[in-house]
């Protein structure tokens, strides 16, 4: 992923002048984890990875809503309940709860 900064003469829509870029991914784009939980393949490494997540952040947040090719993942989505790390895709203590219901360790 890349962070790309716009240098223009006229403002872009809605004040935006940063943007995320990804490179282009080749093969079968799937998505294996939503935001919300639901485990959407029988692939073990999407919701190893999130739990693996889980883990090591001394259990402070997790990466959900995995999709990609393979186990090249893209656009992650970040639960915490920790305030410094808010967006609109993050579901706190509810998202963290509704991985883990959803959730079987291999």
């Amino acid at each position: 992923t890349y962070l790309l900064q716009v240098d223009h003469d006229e403002p872009l829509p809605h004040n935006t002048e940063t943007f995320a870029v990804e490179a282009y991914v080749s093969g079968q784009y799937e998505h294996y984890i939503s935001n919300r939980g639901i485990v959407e393949t029988d692939r073990c490494t999407p919701q190893a990875f999130s739990h693996f997540t889980f883990e090591n952040s001394g259990r402070s947040l997790i990466c959900v809503d995995i999709k990609g090719v393979d186990d090249l993942y893209t656009s992650p989505k970040v639960h915490s309940p920790s305030k410094y790390h808010w967006c609109d895709a993050n579901l706190g203590l509810r998202g963290l709860a509704l991985f883990f219901w959803s959730h079987r360790c291999s």
